[in-house]
């Protein structure tokens, strides 16, 4: 879907479509993947359901995260029912909140049996823990006591020492059993809070997908679901425990100095108000960490997951030290660049001479090896047998940030990252490369991308989403372009990049490629033969070995050739 297609207002009126709105006009301004229809006739934009509207009533909604800072509005006569709406989803949102707290502790209702033996077990070492203050004033006494003396002394200490020991024993058992059945509880309400959310996300829209990413449902998923679990069970455990010990400890303080337990109180107040402050402190910070690790998730599957584009683009260690000084060492000479520029070959599978600017195409069947020979030439993998030579030097000697760093590739599904489109433009340079504005902007507009992302309400601050989802083939295909013109590099690998695309984008990305092909040295792994006409040179792979090499001319005039046997089953397809 083209930029102008996802994003035209879409003008709805009294008809069929719409049973339950009575002669309104709704305005929508929406990427369509934003849009659907529930069971019941209403209509959903990101969760929203929206039941009736007032007639002449206009409703302008910029769900969509490629609208990012539009702002949604109502249009009314009747401004009054805007501050109603207000007021009730305020108290909607403070519903919510309890009723959320319930659906929480309902989650830990199978196992009330075992929380019910753990706060019986609490309140017993609670209760051991609060003797202990009041057994050791009492040996104190005894032992300061003038009434009694020695021997008889050291008997009374004796019996109260066993006593002690017997409860500290019992005690400990009591606090042991309650960690257990806490811990074990808590595993259970965890598991069955999983089990729960993973069944919720599949059962979402696809919207929902479209505009959360994996990352963040992974952290949910763990880290959060471990979060709630401890709060139900950990966490209700400790404050029933605090509660007690305050308690029974207040009362004994009470029980035994009531002057001076009131004297003592007087700084509970103050105490209280702080430690209140700090946990509305700490709850930010605790939401904001959270909010900090769904991202750093995000980021670290992104990658994993991508590890093929990140390693294209020689990034791993800006990816490791983000925004930190980078240091890169040279391998290799300018001389012995310039015979990179001249020599690209396997031992035993010699392409021969490929020189400076000129397009060598790479064909044959499926499995025949052609994006293994990519792959190798990146040193993405080494191989089993033999050697990659570049420029006389065997590439594992090479350092691969500098290999990786002469070769710039566009795939046939390029990858994108879940940042703004500048960044993913800049992410094509190469380390300490300085990139400004001016770079970015000069890559897209020869990338044919200027048009399509001036379009975009927030431009290359427009976040594209996981995996570029958020974009067409074509747009998805140009800002790789862009990227592998902001790379600038010796040495061009293409992997079919117009393969999947329609004719408008075809002929923009076609146009594209041939700006970036210019001066460079170029190797098309080609799927669709008809795209390599115009090839300098084409070497035909099958099972590994090279089968045929030549122009396209020269490999159709032969009869019994592979190549022309290729090109004559995609006619016949066609």
């Amino acid at each position: 879907m083209s930029a102008s297609s996802a994003f035209a207002p879409l003008i709805l009126k009294r008809s069929r479509i719409l049973p339950s709105f009575q002669c309104i006009r709704l305005r929508l301004n929406v990427c369509r993947k934003c849009f659907y229809r529930t069971n019941g006739g209403n209509f959903k934009f990101e969760n929203r359901t929206f039941r009736s509207l007032k007639s002449r009533e206009t409703l302008k909604i910029f769900p969509c995260r490629m609208l990012a800072g539009s702002v949604r509005t109502f249009s009314s006569e009747d401004q009054g029912d805007k501050a109603k709406v207000v007021e009730k989803e305020s108290e909607k949102k403070k519903q919510l909140k309890s009723d959320d707290l319930l659906r929480i502790l309902s989650l830990a209702k199978p196992e009330y049996k075992s929380l019910a033996g753990a706060i019986g077990l609490l309140f017993i070492s609670s209760a051991v823990t609060m003797s202990v203050p009041f057994c050791m004033g009492k040996i104190i006494d005894i032992i300061y006591s003038t009434s009694q003396d020695t021997r008889q002394m050291v008997e009374t200490l004796s019996y109260v020492c066993k006593i002690l020991c017997g409860v500290f024993v019992l005690g400990g058992a009591a606090n042991f059993g309650r960690v257990y059945l806490i811990q074990v509880s808590g595993q259970k309400v965890i598991k069955r809070l999983r089990e729960k959310l993973f069944r919720a996300i599949l059962r979402q829209e696809t919207a929902f997908f479209d505009r959360t990413r994996t990352g963040e449902l992974i952290n949910r998923l763990s880290a959060d679901t471990i979060l709630v679990g401890k709060a139900v069970t950990d966490n209700v455990s400790d404050g029933l425990r605090a509660v007690a010990q305050s308690v029974a400890g207040v009362s004994m303080m009470f029980y035994v100095s009531p002057k001076l337990a009131s004297i003592v109180l007087g700084i509970v107040p103050p105490v209280a108000i702080a430690v209140i402050m700090y946990g509305r402190y700490l709850r930010n910070i605790t939401k904001r960490t959270q909010d900090s690790l769904a991202e750093s998730t995000q980021v670290a599957e992104e990658r994993i997951s991508n590890i093929r584009t990140v390693r294209a683009f020689g990034q791993e260690m800006k990816e490791i030290e983000s925004g930190g000084m980078m240091m890169t060492s040279a391998q290799i000479s300018v001389g012995d660049l310039t015979s990179f520029l001249l020599y690209a070959g396997f031992v035993g599978i010699s392409f021969g001479e490929v020189p400076a600017g000129s397009i060598t195409a790479v064909v044959g069947p499926s499995g025949s090896g052609k994006s293994t020979l990519g792959s190798l030439l990146l040193r993405l993998y080494d191989p089993g047998k033999g050697q990659v030579i570049v420029g006389g030097h065997d590439v594992r000697t090479l350092s691969p940030d500098w290999l990786r760093g002469a070769v710039g590739t566009v795939h046939q599904e390029p990858i994108l990252f879940s940042c703004s489109i500048a960044d993913n433009i800049a992410y094509g340079a190469n380390t300490g490369q300085q990139v400004t504005n001016d770079d970015i902007l000069d890559a897209a507009v020869q990338a044919n991308a200027y048009g399509f992302i001036k379009s975009f309400p927030n431009g290359f601050d427009t976040v594209v989403g996981e995996r570029g989802q958020m974009l067409s083939g074509g747009q998805r295909q140009r800002i790789a372009i862009a990227r592998a013109i902001l790379k600038n590099p010796s040495i061009l690998l293409l992997d079919e990049a117009t393969s999947a695309l329609d004719a408008e984008s075809e002929h923009l990305v076609q146009e594209a490629l041939e700006r970036l092909m210019k001066g460079r040295t170029v190797i098309t792994i080609a799927h669709r033969l008809s795209t390599i006409k115009n090839a300098d040179n084409i070497v035909v792979l099958s099972d590994g070995q090279i089968s045929e090499a030549g122009s396209y001319m020269e490999l159709m005039a032969e009869p019994d050739g592979l190549f022309r046997k290729l090109v004559e089953k995609q006619t016949i397809a066609l």
